[in-house]
């Protein structure tokens, strides 16, 4: 069983794909990309996109409720410098961010998935924050540490919110034009994003000025009253984690009664936020045909996103070896570190060390070296997976290169 491919990705509606007139990319390859975005493999890109985003914001649809129909609704970019020979499977320099909108069992939404093209693979892709921000990828990721900064002001003294998930971005106000004292017009608007952070919903107001005088886009963030009741990102449930993990240890799941009500035991810890049932069910996913790839990988990302050294070593072995998702050795080496951080320090070091051995990273900087063939984690092989600032309280303040 496979990802789904265009025959389950199908596009309802494609429109506003060319990119934005900012971009100073040749007509040509502006018409390639365009075209490109559209391509079944780039769709099925995408739908991995929404998995990741859904994962880390804990929403939940099961199965092909996950896998619905894609509407791609815009194209960012392409920013310079920005390369897609004629005759190319793919653009070989540049960054661009395509915008897609799903409607799933929760309604419909919109997600982002940013690309950076390489000359030697497929670009690389990374889930972007949800919603129809104007801010492009560059910006948003300047934006991340004000957002933890602002976050914190928000939550009880001595959390650790440093993991600020963006739920929902929108623009509030429209980009307009004003003038400067001295001559000239800046760009200036306004958006809401929906943070969350240690389990709490917070909306934040953010305007953004850019300025042609010089290079950048500056950003005010403020908190703001609202409302609406803002989803924030489920925290783990430890209880029923140890609930669980007493009934796996005790061997009753092994028994008549115990296989009885192992599935629907395990699956309701797991929407209940257990990372030992999510992993659980990650790896049950993985081989079985009650659930397929896209529940695995689902579950495999939610149960390290809550702290699971044995999700984390599960997903650094897929990032190996492109399982469920493009093969990429950076993240395979940023999982197994975050495992071995989390208390799988043994296993993970030896698995590095491994991955050094094969030439697949620098034995010192676990950076990669070069694209190999293979991959300590062979016995994944054979599988149905793919193979491929001084703010006042209460306000804080930036500013961007782009």
């Amino acid at each position: 069983m496979r990802l789904p491919t265009a025959a389950l990705i199908t596009m309802l509606a494609i429109g506003g794909l060319l990119p934005c007139e900012a971009t100073a990319a040749p007509e040509d390859d502006a018409r390639r990309l365009a075209d490109y975005v559209r391509s079944p493999p780039v769709l099925k890109r995408l739908a991995v996109a929404k998995i990741m985003t859904d994962a880390r914001l804990g929403r939940l649809c099961m199965g092909n409720e996950r896998l619905a129909p894609i509407r791609l609704t815009g194209l960012d970019g392409p920013y310079e410098p920005f390369s897609f020979p004629a005759g190319a499977a793919h653009p070989s320099e540049g960054l661009f961010r395509v915008r897609f909108e799903v409607k799933d069992c929760l309604g419909p939404r919109t997600y982002n998935a940013v690309f950076v093209a390489r000359s030697y693979a497929p670009p690389k892709m990374d889930h972007g924050d949800p919603g129809n921000t104007l801010a492009d990828p560059i910006v948003a990721v300047d934006l991340k540490p004000m957002l933890i900064a602002q976050a914190a002001l928000g939550v009880p003294k001595g959390a650790n919110c440093r993991d600020v998930r963006v739920v929902d971005t929108a623009v509030s106000e429209a980009p307009r034009k004003e003038s400067l004292s001295g001559g000239g017009e800046f760009e200036y608007w306004k958006e809401t994003w929906d943070v969350s952070a240690c389990g709490k919903g917070l909306p934040l107001s953010i305007a953004f000025t850019r300025h042609p005088a010089r290079p950048g886009t500056t950003f005010e963030i403020k908190a703001i009253e609202d409302d609406r009741k803002i989803d924030a990102a489920p925290v783990p449930d430890r209880e029923g984690d140890a609930r669980l993990h007493s009934l796996l240890s005790s061997g009753y799941f092994n028994t008549d009664a115990g296989q009885k009500v192992a599935w629907g035991t395990v699956m309701e810890s797991a929407r209940n936020n257990s990372p030992v049932a999510q992993y659980t069910l990650a790896l049950n996913c993985y081989k079985s045909r009650r659930c397929g790839p896209a529940d695995a990988l689902y579950w495999g990302l939610r149960a390290a996103y809550n702290g699971s050294a044995h999700a984390m070593m599960l997903l650094g072995a897929w990032y190996s070896d492109g399982v469920f998702v493009e093969r990429d050795i950076t993240r395979s080496v940023l999982w197994l570190k975050l495992a071995g951080a989390a208390g799988q320090s043994e296993l993970s070091g030896q698995v590095l060390k491994l991955m050094a051995k094969q030439g697949q990273i620098d034995p010192t900087t676990h950076k990669e070296i070069i694209p190999v063939t293979t991959s300590p984690f062979d016995f994944f092989k054979g599988t149905d997976g793919e193979t491929s600032s001084g703010a006042p309280a209460g306000q804080a303040t930036g500013d961007s290169m782009r």
